[in-house]
């Protein structure tokens, strides 16, 4: 994840404007479906994450962190039960963003 502006090209990607947060959220999170807070956590961002739990521990909703396979286990075991943790694989990255094998 080496492109520049790579984390604006893949929200954008995965998430139509209407659900993007542009940051501008009373805490942390990238995009909501209506009560439902979701975190991107590609680039493994401990601090993002910290202040996602912390909002997640304070504040009701249903709160969803998408993730790669290998960071599941150390979501779960930072944040247990407060959230429901989705995984993308690395191919749908790639063509989110452009990058793929046969891009």
């Amino acid at each position: 994840l080496c492109l520049e502006d790579w984390r604006e090209e893949l929200l954008s990607a995965l998430f139509p404007d209407e659900m993007r947060s542009y940051d501008q959220g009373g805490f942390e999170y990238d995009a909501s479906i209506g009560e439902k807070f979701i975190l991107t956590f590609f680039d493994g961002d401990i601090a993002r994450l910290q202040r996602f739990r912390y909002a997640a521990q304070r504040t009701s909703g249903e709160y969803e962190v998408l993730c790669f396979p290998f960071q599941v286990e150390l979501i779960k075991g930072y944040l247990g039960d407060l959230v429901k943790i989705k995984t993308v694989k690395w191919e749908v990255i790639e063509n989110a963003l452009g990058i793929g094998g046969e891009n």
